[in-house]
């Protein structure tokens, strides 16, 4: 269960580094954040997965 809380955070904290990258037009801040973001949601479903 913590494991899915960590991953779900990463992601979210990639979701918010692509808008912000979005925003600012800052292309290497977006695909920084799109890597976490699916790091995140990649390895959430694995977690999640696992628990059942």
């Amino acid at each position: 269960m913590m494991e899915a809380r960590i991953y779900n955070g990463s992601m979210l904290a990639g979701i918010v580094l692509l808008l912000a990258g979005i925003f600012m037009h800052l292309w290497s801040l977006v695909a920084f954040g799109a890597l976490i973001a699916g790091a995140g949601g990649f390895f959430g479903v694995f977690s999640s997965a696992k628990d059942k």
